[in-house]
């Protein structure tokens, strides 16, 4: 006789909580979990364990659960029954079902809570999902991205484009892509989406907007939890498995991980914020890189993933990709908008800001970058409106010494300066707290730490506010660690304590960062310090560009654009790649001129 047709109720997804009362009208077993499709051998594996007949009973059942990942319905546990002729049970079944309401999902739960947090960053912080940043502006200003695009003229590059006439040639030349429109296309199951972007691009920012506006109900509602993960954690780069990855507690963990390996990670969406901060180990072998070029068979492998970065040779990403976006910066309008927003509307102050930028056009075309916004605007503030300084390298020491000067007024001494003209001017405590943070800083960099734990810090008698605490992850219960207000401040902290080494170490570290791409911003901090005075030091630059010369032609451009930001690239194209090896020389002395206003 055939099975009746299932009734509405038969035809759901089982829920761990009915399975365990079903559990309990189930005397034979073994003899359903032939019907289920267990083989001898994993029956005789679960009878054999030490387990109660009880626990024998519903742990056969959720792993029948995870084994059908997302299929596994009522009816098909009462065509079991029917094959082994208890058609009372499926009665029984439908009693549950009906008497027992099936609890919220735990998945449901923590996406409810990661809502609220991602709204409420103080919150956030608290958390562990979030790590302190330096003063942003009130809302969210648009910014322009990309899609990146193979090419053999590396002149078409956004990112050089950005640096020869800012990013208004970008949009000009290249169609920016809206953020809601990343997954369109080609759907957005088991995606892996690649932003890079120059330091204070804004890529961090983007990442948590993205947690926010979907948390209140705005974007990407096709994925049912959003889960936003800082790379730089220490946590998370020794992460083991996806349960150390989740923002909850290890034992609520492994239910919700239950849950989404039954859909195979369907609706849900990692944002993997630094990937340039992880350890090149890391990078290479590792959960982390495991997770990025997974499977068809990965338990999660319809989930989706976001991962930020900084420009990177191609060669280091080792994850696969299914797209490859930029974030290039500010256009002039959301510039102007955004400091508006950083100066409270103060039209006046405005006006006179915008005239000091376009009469020094090397900060202005700086200002594509929302972080030198940010600062540019502050440090102005700070100066009572007079005249800024003329570079970013002179505007970013005058923001720490503003700072370190704000620490010493609120834990006053016998004499507190009135203000800093320099690093040198510190009093002696604070300049050896500075000189032990300048080698924190060069250190982890060299190391590639960007958290420091409470122990390296406490040998510093003084962190004149420039580490931030910062909460560990749930995940590890709680505890403080430290790390700079940004990557950028540590990077110039580092430079800082490079140029001041004997000049043999410093040719030393130059030649380790020199080839590493992740170094470019502290050499371009270097060179501003020093001027590039060091015969050994260009004498190396000479050798590294005829090798470049004489090797790729994109290496060009990895080794030297970055560097030096210095709008170096418009002059780099395969007709004169020759030629640069005989005008570097006068070429390096232009470029530094230009940008530090030497």
């Amino acid at each position: 006789m055939a099975a009746a047709e299932p009734t509405p109720s038969l035809k759901k997804s089982c829920c761990q909580q009915h399975l365990t009362e079903i559990s309990k009208q189930i005397t034979d077993w073994k003899h359903l979990a032939f019907h289920l499709g267990f083989s001898p051998t994993e029956m005789d594996d679960l009878d054999q364990s030490s387990e109660t007949l009880p626990v024998k009973k519903i742990t056969m059942l959720m792993k029948w659960k995870r084994k059908a990942r997302g299929k596994a319905t009522y009816s098909m546990l009462a065509d079991a029954f029917h094959s082994i002729q208890r058609n009372d049970w499926v009665d029984e079944v439908e009693k549950i079902i009906l008497s027992t309401p099936c609890s919220v999902a735990k998945a449901t739960t923590l996406a409810n809570d990661l809502r609220k947090k991602y709204n409420d960053p103080n919150e956030a912080v608290r958390a562990g999902l979030l790590f302190l940043r330096m003063p942003v502006p009130r809302k969210f200003f648009r910014l322009v991205i990309v899609k990146q695009e193979i090419s053999h003229r590396p002149e078409d590059s956004a990112r050089v484009l950005s640096m020869k006439g800012g990013i208004n040639t970008v949009v000009k030349k290249k169609t920016p892509i809206k953020l809601e429109d990343i997954f369109t296309g080609d759907g957005s199951e088991g995606k892996v989406i690649l932003i890079e972007g120059a330091p204070g691009s804004g890529k961090s920012t983007l990442l948590w907007h993205v947690c926010q506006k979907w948390g209140s109900g705005e974007l990407f509602q096709q994925f049912n939890l959003i889960i936003y993960i800082q790379l730089r954690n220490p946590d998370i780069q020794s992460a083991k498995s996806f349960a150390d990855l989740m923002p909850c507690k290890k034992e609520e963990a492994e239910g919700i991980l239950e849950e989404l390996e039954e859909v195979e990670g369907k609706g849900v969406l990692f944002l993997l914020d630094g990937w340039d901060e992880l350890p090149p180990s890391v990078q290479q072998q590792s959960f982390i890189h495991d997770l990025l070029n997974r499977s068809p068979k990965s338990a999660l492998s319809l989930s989706s993933f976001i991962v930020s970065s900084r420009h990177m040779p191609s060669d280091d990403y080792s994850i696969l990709q299914s797209s490859n976006l930029e974030i290039v910066g500010f256009t002039d309008i959301e510039v102007k908008e955004c400091l508006n927003d950083l100066l409270n509307g103060d039209k006046d102050t405005l006006g006179i800001l915008l005239e000091r930028l376009k009469a020094n056009p090397h900060l202005a075309s700086s200002c594509y970058l929302p972080l030198n916004v940010v600062i540019i605007a502050h440090v102005f503030k700070v100066m009572g409106r007079k005249n800024l300084p003329s570079t970013m390298l002179e505007i970013l020491e005058y923001l720490l010494l503003n700072i370190i000067l704000r620490h010493m007024k609120k834990n006053p001494l016998k004499s507190c300066p009135s203000s800093l003209k320099s690093f040198e001017s510190l009093p002696t405590a604070q300049k050896e707290s500075l000189n032990f943070l300048c080698h924190l800083a060069f250190q982890g960099l060299m190391e590639g730490r960007v958290i420091f734990e409470q122990e390296e810090v406490s040998t510093c008698c003084d962190t004149l506010s420039l580490l931030q605490e910062i909460a560990c992850l749930e995940i590890v219960g709680t505890g403080i660690r430290y790390s700079f207000l940004h990557l950028v401040i540590q990077e110039f902290l580092a430079a800082f304590h490079m140029s001041k080494m004997p000049d043999d170490e410093q040719m030393t570290s130059f030649n380790t960062m020199f080839p590493d791409q992740r170094y470019a911003k502290v050499l371009q901090f270097y060179a501003g310090f020093t001027k590039m005075k060091s015969k050994k030091i260009q004498d190396a630059l000479h050798s590294a560009i005829e090798k470049s010369v004489e090797s790729n032609t994109n290496d060009i451009l990895d080794l030297h654009s970055d560097m030096t930001d210095f709008h170096i690239a418009e002059d780099i194209g395969h007709g004169n790649l020759t030629s640069l090896k005989d005008t570097f020389e006068v070429k390096i002395r232009q470029i530094y001129y230009v940008t530090f206003n030497k």
